[in-house]
């Protein structure tokens, strides 16, 4: 792979793992045996993972990353990530960031409620252990708002709010967003 990779990297974006679910939010889900299979399609295929931290380092300072780089993201923090995505992640030695939501950490997942039963989402203490396995993370807004429905004020104040979250709980800067339901436009962008 040439060293210009630096300026292209593929992103995978994942919410739920899981088999259950509501029918309408089926196209937010896979599998875990899917999951699998992916991940060691991209394995077999002599990809490695990046972090989103550490491929914009390597923009930043100009310099190449070598070999073939895949970013692995979840949006949102469901619990089943832990159980069903980890032990793959881990035995493929794949890094992964993840975006929560500041504010419904250890709830549920209530933008999910119109569908049916919400999820679970991680605890404090779950993000803790999966921060010290290496998993990155990022904001995904305070309680999972479009972004684009809020005025500059306020999003201005989920922004500053959730990034304040996020990084006192975890004491680590929090660099990235993910915005929810991809929902952006060039006002919520700058």
């Amino acid at each position: 792979m040439p060293d210009a990779f630096t300026d292209f990297l593929p992103i995978l974006m994942y919410h739920r793992i899981a088999t259950d679910g509501p029918p309408g939010l089926k196209q937010w889900r896979v599998s875990p045996e899917i999951f699998d299979s992916q991940m060691n399609a991209l394995h077999r295929a002599g990809y490695q993972t990046i972090t989103l931290a550490e491929w914009v380092d390597a923009l930043i300072a100009q310099r190449p990353v070598q070999e073939k780089r895949v970013s692995l993201t979840f949006d949102d923090g469901y619990s089943d990530f832990l159980s069903a995505a980890v032990p793959v992640l881990q035995r493929y030695n794949f890094s992964a960031t993840m975006f929560l939501v500041a504010e419904r950490i250890g709830q549920t997942a209530l933008w999910d409620a119109s569908y049916g039963d919400c999820a679970p989402l991680l605890s404090w203490d779950e993000i803790k252990s999966l921060q010290t396995m290496g998993i990155e993370f990022g904001a995904h807004s305070c309680i999972h708002q479009k972004m684009t429905q809020m005025g500059s004020a306020e999003l201005a104040e989920d922004t500053r709010k959730t990034r304040a979250i996020l990084e006192e709980a975890l004491g680590v800067p929090i660099a990235t967003l993910a915005y929810p339901y991809g929902d952006q436009n060039e006002s919520v962008r700058r």
